[in-house]
């Protein structure tokens, strides 16, 4: 059985909502406004467009649930596993909702986030930045490990915590 959801979009002030869209499919995971009004909706099956009055523009289904994802207001990312591989695959979207990053990570990803052409990424096996722009520029953040979480990250800096134990 499929979910289905109702989107709503409603003005600032206004019990009255401006747009709907029923029946679509998937749980909602994060949304974002795109530059020409409409939305990006990120979901359990995959990445949906939509118009400012959410009609359907693109779409992009992943083969298995996407399993991490984060928004912003810059782009919206989601990883899930390829059914070919097994591996994880991270794909970006911009504020126009096209994919700008598609690329395999051989380790499960953890937790995701973006700043900019930037994406970090968290795995079992620590921390990594990666240039979205120039193919192949990944860079290990050394020394720590997945025990940490991150908070908050820009184009050069990454804030983490971690517990610890006396």
């Amino acid at each position: 059985d499929s979910v289905r959801t109702e989107i709503r979009i409603y003005n600032v002030g206004s019990s009255e909502f401006r747009s709907v869209k029923t029946g679509f499919s998937g749980i909602p995971y994060g949304i974002t406004f795109l530059d020409n009004g409409g939305i990006s909706v990120i979901s359990s099956e995959g990445m949906n467009v939509f118009s400012s009055s959410l009609q359907l523009l693109g779409e992009y289904y992943t083969e298995n649930d996407v399993y991490c994802y984060s928004v912003s207001e810059d782009a919206s990312v989601l990883v899930h596993t390829d059914e070919k591989t097994l591996k994880n695959k991270i794909i970006m979207f911009d504020k126009k909702g096209n994919i700008s990053y598609n690329n395999i990570i051989a380790e499960k990803v953890l937790d995701v986030r973006m700043s900019g052409e930037y994406l970090f990424v968290q795995t079992p096996g620590g921390f990594f930045r990666i240039n979205t722009s120039r193919q192949g520029d990944i860079k290990e953040i050394k020394q720590v490990t997945s025990d940490f979480k991150m908070l908050i990250c820009d184009s050069e800096r990454i804030l983490i915590c971690g517990s610890s134990y006396a």
